[in-house]
């Protein structure tokens, strides 16, 4: 008898649905990932270009006077009165601290020695019949050193203010030692005030002297005070992030010295590319964008520059008439499929 058994054709029919399945759901992976692999993704996008970029550089600083002159005594010496106070407004050559001091001294004694050997010169010509000439030459020589030891003598001890202004700054105390360079207090103008700022070092050389500057009283709504930047640190601090300004403020109005400040330099940067902001992604850790090439999207690493919160300097890593994602990016990765919608700029 010829043929399969009913059973072992069952069998195999079964085995065949069975090995079937297997089959048909390997093909459904392959199929969904192929399809996954070639979805699109919408985006917007916008394009690099040139931008005037206008923002402002600001931080903090303190009011300070703009003249600030250190009244050193010029030798070692011991103070013996302090003839003004803190605070009190002198003139130039008013007297500021009494001294005493074995330089002094020997200054004095000097131009006296020198003094009183020319007067006997004088003295000997005129007993040796010098002729009227040579007396009248010795005779002048001898008046100046006594004049020179007059002034000696009548500024002995007195250490005068070297400016008018107000009296700052007091170290000095009676009986106290002190160096040559060492100050004895200060004197200040306060008609005019400057500002020492820290600003962002992503200013740095794009802030520069001569700029005109705005300068607040921290903490105050009045009115800005208009200063000009007279100095920009050569350098970063030493953490890097910040550098230092220095404003000049020619009309304080009612701001004083030691005054916490807030100062702003606006600025105005022609920048050779930039885009709109949205199209930076982790600006502050790894920025990077995603540029249209064709039907796909590259992620690329870019430097960033300035930003005005709405358009963005970069630096390096796009150029000038790229498309970026401005919109979407939130769902690509590098070598994403993607279909530019409208409504970009």
């Amino acid at each position: 008898m010829s043929g399969t058994s009913p059973n072992g054709s069952r069998a195999r029919t079964a085995g065949g649905r069975l090995l079937a399945r297997p089959l048909a759901l390997l093909a459904g992976v392959a199929l969904l990932v192929v399809g996954c692999a070639g979805e699109t993704k919408p985006v917007v996008v916008g394009v690099a270009r040139a931008e005037a970029i206008t923002t402002t550089a600001a931080g903090p600083g303190i009011f300070e006077p703009a003249v600030d002159v250190p009244v050193v005594l010029g030798f070692r010496g011991t103070v013996t009165t302090v003839e003004v106070g803190l605070g009190q407004r002198v003139v130039a050559g008013e007297p500021l601290v009494a001294v005493s001091s074995a330089g002094l001294d020997n200054v004095a004694g000097k131009l006296g020695a020198r003094a009183s050997a020319l007067t006997a010169s004088v003295t000997a010509l005129q007993k040796g019949g010098a002729s009227a000439g040579v007396i009248a030459a010795a005779q002048a020589q001898a008046t100046l050193a006594q004049n020179a030891l007059a002034v000696a003598n009548a500024g002995r001890g007195q250490i005068r203010a070297p400016i008018s202004g107000v009296v700052a700054d007091i170290t000095s105390t009676p009986g106290g030692r002190v160096l040559s360079d060492e100050p004895l207090l200060h004197i200040v103008q306060t008609e005019q005030l400057t500002v020492t700022a820290q600003l962002a070092s992503v200013f740095m050389g794009r802030v520069r002297t001569g700029m005109p500057a705005l300068v607040r009283v921290s903490g105050t709504s009045g009115v800005a005070l208009a200063g000009i930047v007279t100095r920009v640190a050569p350098v970063a601090s030493t953490n890097g992030q910040t550098f230092t300004v220095v404003v000049l403020v020619a009309t304080p109005g009612g701001a004083q010295p030691g005054t916490n400040a807030y100062v702003s330099v606006p600025l105005t940067v022609d920048a050779p590319v930039a885009v709109n902001h949205l199209a930076v992604l982790n600006a502050d850790t790894f920025p990077t964008v995603f540029v249209v090439e064709g039907s796909t999207v590259q992620q690329r690493r870019v430097a960033l520059g300035l930003s005005d919160g709405e358009t963005t300097q970069i630096v390096s890593g796009v150029s000038s008439g790229d498309s970026v994602v401005i919109a979407g990016s939130q769902q690509l990765s590098d070598g994403s499929v993607v279909t530019v919608r409208k409504g970009g700029g």
